[in-house]
């Protein structure tokens, strides 16, 4: 035990707060063994790739920090973990430094897919990320060289319980990195939502331009509302809802670290809890989307309306909606010639052929017809 009076409060909250990192930990390795069989089909068997690297980093980074720090707070006893303090607090830096890039990098990945690849929007979001790198790398160079950043000091509480206190005082400037991580993430939110409400812009002019041709059908109206509330739907299931969690993580350890202090121990609920939402949002972003994480918002509408009860589209709704994304496509410019290979643009067929169709009449009867003619 140490010869230093330590106040109960903040012994019954060290204690809280080790039960609240196993739980942590027990979510975060819950989660990845339920993902594990789509890690081994979209990860494992697939080609060597930068994602798959981003991904490892992220899902297995995550999983190396909790076993480190909680085989350090558990096994350790004594002067053994007093002895490792600072050593032990380096590593929970760096290694949750690497997953949460790793994040971020999956995040800007799935960004500039949405965009085809577009150099601009590249350009845009990487310079942010190396500027969020470079300040979290000059600030704490700064701390260590001014000596704010002292060592760590182990305190033994218990033979089961001990806690790494840091040591030094940290200035109101060094969240500096903290505050650019919320406007990366507020960017890539930005820059996903002007993309789908592009998108859905063009397909509700276009739908309304079928509704008001001659012919239309009297339900379209109808059909069109539930349609477009299914692509907002798959607009914030699949890209506005990862990143925007993310902000809303990295603006809660803000607030703990502002709002207390740092030695009372408040601080490290938020960051503990942003810690697990790092690996379950980068990993969960690249297995929920499946092969749609690598295609635009366009492709990955196309392909999420099978999820859907199709029976809401009408077959010339249907082939209305392939056509909004074969043109919201040819919009986006700055295709690769990969690009052209994966979607093809598909011509909308005349209002004759839709109403034949919708009146019970092949299109093989309408060719016959059309050649007699």
């Amino acid at each position: 035990m140490s010869d230093v009076d330590i106040p109960l409060g903040y012994v019954w909250l060290t204690q809280k707060g080790q039960w609240f990192s196993v739980a942590v930990a027990t979510v975060v390795f819950w989660d990845h063994a339920s993902t594990l069989d789509l890690e081994v089909e979209l990860i494992w068997k697939k080609k060597v790739s930068f994602v798959q690297v981003l991904y490892l980093i992220n899902r297995y980074g995550s999983l190396a920090l909790f076993l480190h720090s909680l085989s350090a707070q558990m096994w350790l006893k004594g002067d053994q973990f007093t002895n490792l303090c600072n050593s032990y607090g380096k590593v929970q830096f760096w290694l949750g430094g690497a997953t949460a890039n790793a994040m971020q990098g999956l995040m800007i990945h799935r960004m500039f897919s949405m965009y085809r690849q577009r150099r601009r929007a590249l350009i845009v979001v990487m310079t942010m990320l190396g500027t969020l790198i470079l300040s979290e790398f000059i600030i704490s160079v700064i701390l260590s060289v001014n000596g704010t950043r002292g060592e760590g000091t182990g305190i033994t509480l218990s033979q089961s319980l001990h806690t790494c206190q840091a040591g030094g005082t940290y200035p109101k400037w060094a969240m500096t990195s903290w505050f650019l991580s919320i406007v990366f993430d507020l960017i890539i939110v930005g820059f996903t939502l002007w993309e789908g409400v592009r998108f859905l812009k063009e397909a509700e002019r276009l739908s309304e331009l079928s509704a008001t041709a001659p012919g239309a059908h009297k339900y379209h109206f109808a059909r069109n509302w539930s349609r477009q509330g299914i692509l907002f739907q798959i607009l914030m299931r699949d890209s506005l809802l990862f990143p925007f969690l993310g902000t809303l993580a990295s603006l809660f350890n803000v607030v703990g670290w502002l709002a207390t202090p740092i030695e009372s121990g408040f601080a490290m609920y938020p960051i503990i809890a942003g810690t697990a939402t790092t690996p379950i949002l980068g990993c969960r972003l690249v297995l929920n989307l499946r092969n749609a994480y690598y295609q635009p918002f366009s492709n990955e509408i196309e392909m999420s309306m099978q999820d859907f009860n199709l029976d809401l589209l009408s077959e010339d709704d249907s082939t209305e909606l392939r056509g909004v994304t074969s043109k919201v496509s040819r919009r986006s410019g700055g295709r690769s010639r990969a690009d052209c290979e994966v979607a093809q643009p598909i011509p909308i067929p005349p209002l004759s052929t839709s109403r034949s169709l919708r009146h019970g009449k092949s299109e093989s009867s309408l060719s016959q017809r059309s050649a007699d003619s």
